[in-house]
């Protein structure tokens, strides 16, 4: 049976949730964030435990049964989710928390629920889920449990089967299960049971009866799969253990119950800089005596690409002048001031480190906490062709022999030439390394190989394990447990999956008929199929290429700007690494028409906000990808093409238009639904009354190097005398005029005398629209004008921030010498301007203000925030800025009529609760496209500058 003919039977046992089968899927679930890549035959998506119990009994009762994987946020190193079998998309519906219970410490969650999302809602109560992950913005609970994930704070809270007091799971039967820990009189009653359980209680028994404890490695991140030493530690059998850390072999989780942890009293963090990282980690050893919550390491390689981080002058500004980026840090962790007294006077006992700083400030501990988050993505970087690649990046040994450890590490990776970033969780003895390799060269990737031997074989010799947090997933071989132990493992996933349906080749095998688990040369790479495609096309979309499947754009939150169209869907063929794995699908078989359909599809639900050029840490740029890609494979629909036509000459037509407003204004009215009909236009912007020219005579400002002037204005050769020359854009000149007019007069105010350019159309809507001939077009009469202005010596000024970010973006990517660092946002020109602002100008206003953050601009310059802030403090106002992402509108995007639920659904999500709380005095953005969304669901927004320009 294929996948789709299991629709009908899934329906008939009460599925209630969606099977997908298109190529889309196929290509976006068969990666991870490893370098693994499988293709499944389908994606079953549950709603509820019920949903889970039907697939699984449906499928178990064919003939032959299809291979069951679930997956949570895909966040895995080392390919624990993937399969050519059926995947469970577990993270798209059943994500609810369903209850917290303070006073118990515990919560109940389905397996979908993402770290930072549980954290966010216990914060209130006090309370949070202790075991931390760096991806914990995306991975889920469900993810967690599986894997038995643990990292910063392990030390004091342990891995997550520690905190997990009860499961309710499905077995590959269909059989649901609920899961807890089984006293030894539950135990001898069950083994008496006939059926399902009783026969697993059993071969359970039997595999735990004289098991010894000490063929485990012992460290604290001795990972082995199914927990069995812990598990028979206490009285009975605790079953949670055996299912937490058993990468969905065993049972498919439908509902966790977990213990909750009180947040810290008041976090204290120690910065301490080494020149050396052999130096940091042999003093983490010394100093885990003060009894840290975590004690974290950073190798000067990963030092050294964290300065990209936003966070990073913070960490850099703690240290001070005397922080070298080229060395190693400590970051140490604690409860309150306990223990610091004495980790300052161990520090002073023994030289070796180059400065130490300690702060309480929750914002600096942040900051340096995201440094270190962001520098596990910004490591995946290309440097020379080369990548860092996660297959060996998690060994763990005892933790007082890690700095020999590592010494050897180097010298292993040393002698291939290769270079490669180190860091991890020095109180436990793991090291994440992550060597650059080019998959690409053959060679390199036989390296894999080598380097895996290589290093197991040195981790063996510490006595420690590889696998010491990500999982084992696809590195099964790599096993050192004797062979009694193992043939008790193979026991446990016979009693629970004899027939090997549940995520089969990894972990262990049942005793019978079942293959051997997967060797790591076994399994496809994803470089396997983008060697395929030819180097142009590989160069020309090289962002989707360069997509390591981080996942950072499947962040839970409606405060994180990336992505929008996936936070609103939920779906993983809506977000950056989901559109980069189409394209790379598609170039790799291009004569595939249904996938270049839905890669098609795909991007007309792409926002091309920007966000992900901006937050992606390896840079995946969709939005030129998306101009690209259609430009390729251009809207197949007569009607889209005609509507696209005339969206492209609105810029153009505008200025005419506003001339005979007064005749084109009541037309317009009539005309909408027309249009709305016809062409799918929604809600376009009524064409102002007004000439640009008599407002500009009003104000008297000049056009300056202007050939026919602006609006009929005469151009002034030259620039006269003007001190700043603002290059207008279409929506703050002539649809948002107030906006320009109280530009002009703040520039006034703070000592300059502006002029204004020609008006040239920016081009940016052919750009979305892989119109990009008319893009280059746009682009070279652009160049043109600056590089004419630019001889003038005189700053030039752009309002709008998607206009004003077009020249080191989209401008340059069809001409990479554009002259975009001759222009300067207004935020950029101000900002060492305010001071000189009249004295009087925030006097008489009080109250807050509402700040949001236009989705590019936050993305691509995010400092610019924090000039518009000081514009408004200036005005006297108390600024609060809301972190949200996307609006909704981006463009031409909400004025789309298929794009109508899903920009309704962005604002709904993230703006229109803010915008419906409090009393704010005003409330700001500086985005057209912010301001025109919240006025069609009836809300008001001024832009920054007009606030200020009336308060003086």
């Amino acid at each position: 049976m294929n996948v789709a003919g299991l629709e009908m039977p899934l329906r008939s046992a009460g599925f209630r949730g969606s099977v997908e089968h298109d190529a889309a899927a196929r290509v976006v679930y068969g990666t991870d964030n490893s370098v693994y890549q499988l293709r499944p035959v389908g994606v079953v998506v549950p709603t509820s435990i019920d949903d889970l119990a039907a697939i699984a009994r449906v499928n178990h009762e064919l003939e032959t049964p299809f291979a069951l994987v679930a997956r949570g946020g895909g966040t895995g190193t080392n390919g624990q989710s993937l399969t050519n079998g059926l995947v469970v998309d577990t993270r798209r519906v059943m994500n609810r928390i369903i209850s917290i219970d303070p006073d118990a410490q515990v919560a109940v969650v389905q397996p979908g629920v993402v770290l930072g999302q549980l954290n966010a809602a216990l914060k209130p109560h006090g309370l949070f889920f202790a075991p931390h992950v760096s991806t914990g913005s995306r991975a889920t609970i469900g993810g967690m449990v599986s894997t038995d994930a643990a990292g910063k704070g392990s030390l004091v809270y342990g891995r997550t089967n520690k905190h997990v007091l009860g499961l309710e799971a499905v077995l590959a039967d269909g059989t649901p299960w609920s899961v807890g820990r089984v006293t030894n009189a539950a135990v001898d009653r069950l083994v008496q049971r006939t059926g399902r359980l009783g026969d697993l209680h059993r071969l359970v028994l039997e595999a735990t009866t004289g098991l010894n404890p000490e063929a485990f490695p012992d460290v604290p991140r001795g990972f082995s799969g199914y927990n069995l030493a812990e598990a028979t530690a206490g009285p009975g059998v605790d079953f949670t253990k055996i299912l937490t850390g058993s990468e969905g072999t065993l049972a498919l989780l439908g509902q966790i119950t977990v213990h909750l942890e009180p947040l810290t009293r008041q976090p204290h963090l120690v910065v301490i800089a080494y020149p050396r990282f052999e130096d940091a980690v042999r003093d983490a050893n010394r100093l885990k005596v003060t009894a840290p919550i975590a004690i974290e390491c950073l190798d000067g390689r990963t030092i050294s690409l964290a300065t990209a981080s936003p966070a990073f002058p913070k960490l850099a500004s703690l240290l001070g002048a005397s922080f070298d980026a080229s060395g190693s840090l400590l970051l140490m962790e604690f409860d309150g001031r306990d223990g610091i007294d004495e980790l300052q006077d161990l520090l002073a006992a023994v030289s070796g480190s180059t400065a130490v700083a300690t702060t309480s400030d929750a914002a600096d501990i942040a900051a340096v906490w995201k440094v270190r988050a962001d520098a596990v993505g910004l490591l995946g970087q290309a440097v020379e062709g080369r990548r860092s690649v996660a297959f060996v990046e998690d060994c763990a040994v005892p933790p007082h022999r890690l700095e020999e450890f590592v010494a050897g590490y180097r010298r292993l990776l040393d002698s291939h030439g290769l270079s490669y970033g180190m860091f991890g969780h020095a109180d436990v003895g793991c090291i994440h390394v992550r060597p650059a390799l080019d998959l690409y060269d053959e060679s390199h990737e036989r390296l894999l190989r080598t380097i895996s031997d290589e290093v197991h074989a040195l981790v063996a010799s510490f006595g420690g394990v590889l696998w010491g947090e990500h999982g084992r997933g696809f590195r099964g071989e790599y096993l050192d447990l004797d062979d009694d132990t193992v043939w008790r493992m193979r026991q446990v996933k016979t009693a629970f999956d004899p027939r090997n349906i549940l995520n089969p080749g990894k972990l262990y095998a049942p005793l019978e008929g079942a293959p051997p688990i997967k060797k790591i040369d076994e399994v496809p790479l994803r470089v396997h199929s983008d060697r395929s495609v030819p180097v142009a096309d590989r160069q020309e979309f090289d962002s989707a290429f360069g997509c390591n499947g981080n996942g950072i754009c499947h962040h839970w939150g409606e405060a994180e700007v990336m992505c929008p169209s996936y936070k609103v869907t939920l779906d993983p063929r809506l977000s950056p690494k989901g559109r980069a794995d189409l394209l790379r699908g598609w170039l790799a078989n291009p004569d595939d028409g249904d996938l270049a359909d839905d890669v098609a599809d795909s991007m007309r639900q792409c926002l091309s906000c920007g966000a992900c050029t901006g937050r992606c840490p390896v840079q995946v740029d969709i939005p030129e990808m998306k101009s690209r890609f259609l430009e390729r494979h251009p809207e197949g629909s007569r009607r889209l093409r005609v509507r696209d036509g005339l969206l492209s000459r609105f810029e153009s037509l505008l200025p005419r238009l506003q001339a005979v407003a007064r005749v084109v204004g009541p037309l317009q009215r009539l005309t909408m639904p027309i249009f709305e009909k016809a062409l799918g236009i929604v809600d376009l912007p009524r064409i102002p009354t007004g000439s640009l020219r008599k407002r500009l005579a009003a104000l008297d400002v000049r056009v300056v190097d202007g050939v026919d002037g602006v609006d009929g204005v005469d151009g002034v050769d030259g620039v006269g005398d003007a001190t700043v020359i603002v290059l207008p854009d279409v929506f703050t000149a002539y649809i948002d005029s107030d906006v320009l007019d109280a530009t002009i007069h703040v520039l006034r105010a703070v000592g300059e005398r502006p002029a204004l350019a020609p008006f040239l159309p920016s081009g940016k809507f052919d750009h979305v629209k892989g119109r990009r001939r008319r893009f280059a077009q746009a682009t070279a009469r652009q160049r043109e004008l600056i590089e004419r202005l630019a001889r003038h010596n005189v700053p030039l000024v752009i309002i709008e921030p998607a206009v004003a970010l077009l020249g080191a973006h989209e401008y340059a990517s069809i001409d990479a010498s554009f002259p975009s660092g001759a222009t300067t946002s207004l935020a950029e020109f101000l900002a060492p301007r305010l001071a000189a602002l009249p004295a009087a100008a925030g006097r008489s206003n009080e109250g807050p203000v509402q700040l949001f953050g236009h989705c590019t601009e936050v993305s691509l310059a995010p400092e610019r925030m924090d000039v518009y802030r000081s514009m408004l403090e200036a005005a006297g106002f108390d600024v609060q800025i809301e972190a949200t992402t996307c609006c909704g509108m981006a463009g031409v995007f909400g004025h789309e009529a298929e794009s109508q639920e899903m920009s309704t659904a962005l604002f709904n999500m993230g703006w229109r609760p803010k915008l419906e709380s409090g009393d704010p005095v005003y409330r700001c953005a500086s985005g057209y496209s912010c301001r025109s969304q919240a006025k069609r669901f009836g809300h008001t927004l001024t832009h920054p500058i007009q606030v200020l320009a009336a308060a003086l």
